[in-house]
């Protein structure tokens, strides 16, 4: 031991689908799910995960994240990303890019196939990002709920 203590952890998100009840349970560490119906006009919405992260010096050992159930309707769309997305600081007003930056990426492609919405959301956080040099990860895993 050099004295020196590691606060190492992480943050992550759980999510498991039941086909046959047409839900999803989720369970986020410090990790957002949002979400957006398939119904004309529905707003993207965003279930918070817990401020607690996985293996941090301060997380009790015994530690149970919640898991919150949300029904979900055939074309639903599911999207978790990592805080470097919303962090992330854009070099004209030199604020983050934001929830609700994220929220108006989705909903302008919504109507893509999911393959071509990361796409879109990835070129809406580079033009906001311009010349401002990373400050995190950008990770992003989206689905569309087809059972």
């Amino acid at each position: 031991d050099d004295g020196h203590r590691s606060d190492d952890g992480m943050d992550a998100a759980f999510a498991w689908v039941d086909t046959q009840a047409h839900t999803l349970t989720y369970a986020g560490a410090k990790t957002p799910l949002h979400y957006l119906p398939p119904t004309a006009g529905a707003t993207v919405q965003t279930l918070d995960g817990q401020r607690t992260g996985v293996g941090y010096t301060d997380t009790p050992l015994d530690f149970a994240w919640e898991n919150t159930v949300l029904p979900l309707q055939p074309g639903s769309a599911l999207y978790v990303t990592t805080d470097g997305i919303i962090d992330q600081v854009g070099e004209r007003k030199r604020i983050s890019f934001g929830k609700r930056r994220l929220h108006q990426a989705i909903l302008a492609a919504r109507d893509l196939p999911m393959s071509a919405q990361q796409l879109a959301i990835r070129n809406a956080l580079g033009e906001h990002q311009g010349g401002q040099p990373r400050r995190d990860d950008v990770s992003m895993f989206a689905f569309r709920y087809q059972p």
